[in-house]
């Protein structure tokens, strides 16, 4: 029988409710094995000829085959059968995956993960998709590998198809198969496990609620010994929730490698990778935005930053170029780090083609962070020649704005000559959030805890007003821009001046500045709650939460504030260096 008859054949196919149960299992699994493929296929690169890694990649397409055999699945039945043919010459050291050879097999991976995600619909309208023409043809060139022929590598490398963002989601992560008789991992929808959480959180309010009605009554000590074993339940409850959101960061790092191990063979640049901290945990909503950012700062490190190997040389420096990721926890945040030992920026240019935009005037003096802070400014470009990568000055502004849309910072480290480190910064969860009451007037607000650098009563000599710039407090020494939350937030029965007054210093990155508030409340932990399409994205709050006594606080949005006031701080450093400029002048 013909492809063509197969294919038609395939397509009008209706499945059962049996087989879309087992359907469901081959889409999770073989996600998984294709994960699996991918992570041990580009170590092998880095040392070719290991015959566990090797095995292991067998294993994986070996697996897949059967799954999709017992399914029905034809395509991705061959295309697995195709690449064992080629994994076991490799086993038997008639072929190397090396070059195009391991280009293939990625490529196999991709194809086989994007007919994966075609059947993802089957489970609405039962009925399976037409075969892909691609995926013969990717058959084909296989067949020819284990025939022996040399490999064909294309000249495109297509970038690796998206998994399907509605596929069931396993919180453990599990490397290797768990021992017999054992279950490791129970699948379950993200949809359960976010309304779950939500309900968590309202039973967590709910318990405060009652807490709190009951201290201020004169209850009996029974029912507060109750309350009190109701409220580590509900504490362990909550933890529990919130762990099952955390997830390692090690499946985006693999993404990350292997856009970095594509991209520089397209350019023709030889890239050495190195991971460390993949096992650090982060909520599964923060995994999942933070993919593209960092894919973005890759692409640059790679297009802008890593030299052709000729260049390298020349300049004594290794053949391949590096590029590092580093995940790890720091003050309660989480840190990620993407570095590379390439050319690094170049602070002439940069300023050149800031003056350009008009972004700053002729005679201005700048510290290195705030010409690298020029890069996130839309269309901004320094590249020479325009790449299909990148070069057009768009996308790094986009990335700054969907880190601080995380409640993230970001800052660069570069050096000219030696590389560039992109330095990400982001909270441990969008679900729960650490926080400083403050009080403003009859109001409360909250400060997320990993923004406070300390609070200070100040003093009538600290506060000071400057023409054309507005207030600023000393705080050791150094004038910090002033926001009055009272003046910002419209509220009433804030101090007047500075008598009993409180000054949180807050800080962005390396940026900070003082937020004026009447009282310190306390340290609470609290559900966020985003504002909703209503409110919008009101200046300086990033969401809202409802407090034990009932009432609804808002939670401030510390790096908008802080790049609010930060033009303040960069006015009075200016005017600073021309009075310096016109004294020695």
């Amino acid at each position: 029988m013909s492809t063509q008859a197969n294919s038609d054949r395939q397509a009008s196919r209706q499945m059962g409710e049996d087989e879309l149960a087992l359907l469901g299992e081959f889409i999770a699994e073989a996600i998984e094995h294709i994960d699996s493929i991918e992570a041990v296929a580009l170590k092998l690169e880095a040392s070719p000829g290991d015959d566990r890694s090797i095995n292991t990649i067998f294993r994986g397409f070996h697996t897949i085959k059967g799954g999709a055999g017992f399914v029905g699945l034809r395509q991705i039945g061959e295309l697995a059968h195709a690449a064992e043919d080629v994994l076991e010459h490799a086993r038997h050291r008639r072929l190397e995956l090396i070059g195009p050879t391991m280009d293939l097999v990625l490529q196999t991976a991709d194809g086989i993960r994007s007919l994966v995600g075609s059947l993802d619909v089957v489970r609405s309208t039962g009925q399976l998709p037409a075969d892909d023409p691609t995926a013969d043809e990717l058959v084909a060139r296989l067949k020819r590998c284990a025939r022996l022929e040399p490999a064909d590598s294309p000249s495109a490398i297509e970038p690796m198809p998206a998994t399907p963002a509605n596929t069931e989601f396993s919180p453990p992560d599990v490397a290797e198969s768990p021992p017999d008789g054992v279950d490791s991992i129970v699948r379950i929808k993200t949809q359960r496990l976010d309304a779950l959480m939500n309900l968590i959180g309202e039973l967590v309010v709910a318990e405060l609620m009652v807490r709190e009605a009951q201290e201020g009554s004169a209850g009996n000590s029974l029912a507060a010994q109750q309350l009190a074993h109701l409220h580590r339940i509900t504490r362990e409850l909550y933890d529990l929730s919130v762990s099952l959101r955390m997830v390692p960061i090690r499946a985006t790092f693999q993404k990350m490698a292997r856009a970095a191990r594509d991209i520089g063979r397209k350019m023709g640049k030889e890239i050495e990778l190195k991971i460390s901290g993949e096992d650090t945990e982060l909520d599964r909503k923060l995994i999942e935005a933070i993919g593209d950012p960092l894919m973005h700062m890759v692409r640059n490190a790679i297009d802008h930053g890593i030299e052709p190997p000729e260049d390298r040389l020349r300049l004594r420096k290794a053949r391949a170029g590096l590029i590092a990721f580093e995940a790890r926890h720091e003050g309660g945040e989480i840190l990620i780090e993407i570095r590379d030992d390439g050319g690094g920026l170049d602070r002439h240019r940069i300023l050149t083609e800031a003056r350009r935009a008009g972004l700053i005037e002729g005679g201005e003096e700048l510290t290195d962070r705030d010409v690298w802070a020029f890069v996130f400014h839309p269309g901004l470009s320094t590249a020479e020649n325009l790449t299909e990568v990148s070069g057009r000055g768009v996308g790094m502004d986009v990335v700054k704005r969907n880190v601080e849309a995380l409640r993230g910072s970001i800052e660069i480290q570069s050096s000219q000559g030696a590389g560039t480190l992109f330095r990400v910064r982001l909270p441990l969860t969008l679900a729960v959030i650490d926080t400083l009451a403050v009080g403003v007037g009859a109001e409360r607000y909250l400060l997320p805890i990993t923004s406070i650098e300390e609070s200070i009563q100040p003093t009538p000599d600290q506060l000071r007003h400057a023409p054309g710039v507005g207030e600023m407090c000393l705080v050791r020494g150094k004038p910090l821009p002033l926001v009055r939350l009272g003046e910002l937030f419209g509220v009433d029965g804030q101090k007047p001046g500075h008598g009993g007054a409180i000054a949180v210093v807050v800080r962005d990155g390396q940026r900070r500045c003082c937020l004026l508030v009447d009282a310190l409340l306390g340290q609470q932990q609290v559900v966020l709650k985003p504002m909703g399409p209503l409110v919008g994205d009101p200046l300086g709050i990033c969401g809202g939460t409802v407090l034990g006594d009932g009432r609804i606080a808002l939670v401030l949005d510390v790096p908008g504030l802080v790049r609010r006031a930060a033009g303040r701080q960069q006015k009075l450093q200016a005017r600073s260096h021309d009075r310096l400029s016109g004294v020695h002048a």
